[in-house]
């Protein structure tokens, strides 16, 4: 009986009273759904910045800096690479699995091309690193390899005389080269982001499909750059190599 009056009770207030009881049911549905929504949302963004820019498990080491601050200019003192006797010495600590060197581009280097793509051809300064193949083994295959030197005493006349991954390599005046191979670059997708987000805007360029860039190939490199320091760098041209891009992306 006291059950049965209860019922009958919680009933009749709820028809008595369903606008609230619809709003209230409509707050807790848009609450547990805002939630849901966030904890997705934070779980998204540590994902990417653990695993994607930077990896919890990657440990990047570099020499202890020492500079020295005199007014606007900042004065280097410390070393700016590890030998190989301290790439040893990291890859005997308990807990580190692998050690993989990278050496920075530090010479002036200026990259030309792309007019198949955009249009017309453009200049870019290359801001490089060079890192190991089987650091990213995993996420681009073989694609990405050292290159082999070794071909370039087979002579030459045109590409199609070095195969699918080098090309004749001329000097200016002479219809005879010598075989070069192609030198393999990632870019990351952020730069690619970077590009469609900001910089094509400024020149009114199209966008880029990341996925399409795979295998595209830059026109030269040049020892050369585009900031007018004196007559220095500009003495310094030549072209070195053919760049065929690989898009390294993450799933």
């Amino acid at each position: 009986m006291i059950g049965r009056g209860w019922t009958r009770t919680v009933m009749a207030d709820l028809v008595r009273h369903w606008r609230h009881f619809a709003a209230a049911s409509v707050g807790i549905v848009l609450g547990v759904a805002a939630l849901t929504f966030f904890l997705a949302l934070g779980f998204q963004v540590r994902e990417i910045l653990l695993v994607r820019v930077f990896p919890a498990d990657h440990l990047e080491v570099a020499p202890k800096a020492s500079d020295l601050d005199l007014f606007a200019l900042r004065i280097d003192l410390g070393r700016d690479a590890l030998d190989a006797a301290a790439l040893e010495a990291l890859a005997r600590i308990d807990g580190v699995t692998v050690v993989y060197p990278k050496m920075r581009l530090t010479v002036p280097a200026l990259a030309s091309g792309g007019g198949g793509l955009l249009g017309s051809e453009m200049q870019t300064e290359i801001v490089a690193d060079g890192i190991d193949p089987a650091l990213v083994a995993e996420e681009v295959g073989t694609a990405f390899r050292e290159v082999d030197g070794g071909r370039s005493a087979i002579r030459c006349t045109r590409d199609v005389d070095c195969g699918d991954d080098a090309y004749c390599g001329r000097v200016a005046g002479n219809p005879e080269g010598v075989c070069r191979p192609f030198i393999p670059v990632l870019v990351s997708p952020y730069i690619v982001e970077l590009y469609n987000g900001a910089f094509r805007r400024a020149y009114n360029l199209p966008k880029l499909n990341p996925e399409a860039l795979v295998g595209l190939t830059l026109a030269d490199i040049q020892w050369m750059s585009a900031l007018n320091i004196g007559n220095f760098l500009t003495r310094r041209t030549h072209q070195v190599a053919n760049l065929p891009i690989l898009v390294y992306t993450r799933e």
